[in-house]
């Protein structure tokens, strides 16, 4: 568990996304909930889910690594205009749990992905993540891991 002892970076601080890089790849929930504002909204459109609240990303983050426990987010680059920013991504990882398609639950191929995608976010006044959603195409992630729909 990572208890942060200065605040996080802001959105176009220097550090910044290497802190949501480290937020989104540790494993640590508790790293990844400062990251969030209480209200904070994650979509994810591949998927077709929304999670509100910081409660609820955290879910989302838990089902994630029991997709892939060695997920790894890396930001590859930030525009900031104001509150609001882009970043691009590249999530990679081994698919050795399970992945809810829709109504079926695929088992664990074990194969390695790595997919790139974009988020389009909002920080609050306090620099904290409060809208956060990402764009990306499923079907990569479904042809790299081997799942057949």
């Amino acid at each position: 568990m990572t208890e942060p002892t200065t605040p996080a970076p802001r959105p176009g601080e220097p550090g910044f996304l290497q802190h949501y890089t480290t937020a989104w790849s540790s494993g640590d929930e508790p790293l990844l909930r400062t990251a969030f504002a209480k209200t904070g909204i994650y979509i994810d459109t591949g998927m077709g889910h929304t999670y509100t609240g910081v409660s609820d990303v955290a879910r989302f983050f838990r089902h994630m690594l029991r997709f892939s426990s060695d997920t790894h987010v890396d930001f590859t680059s930030i525009v900031v205009d104001g509150n609001d920013f882009t970043a691009e991504w590249i999530w990679s990882g081994t698919a050795d749990g399970p992945l809810s398609l829709g109504k079926a639950l695929h088992p664990a191929t074990g194969r390695r992905y790595a997919v790139p995608g974009v988020a389009v976010c909002r920080s609050d006044d306090a620099g904290l993540v409060a809208y956060h959603r990402d764009y990306y195409d499923v079907r990569d992630l479904i042809n790299q891991i081997g799942v057949e729909i």
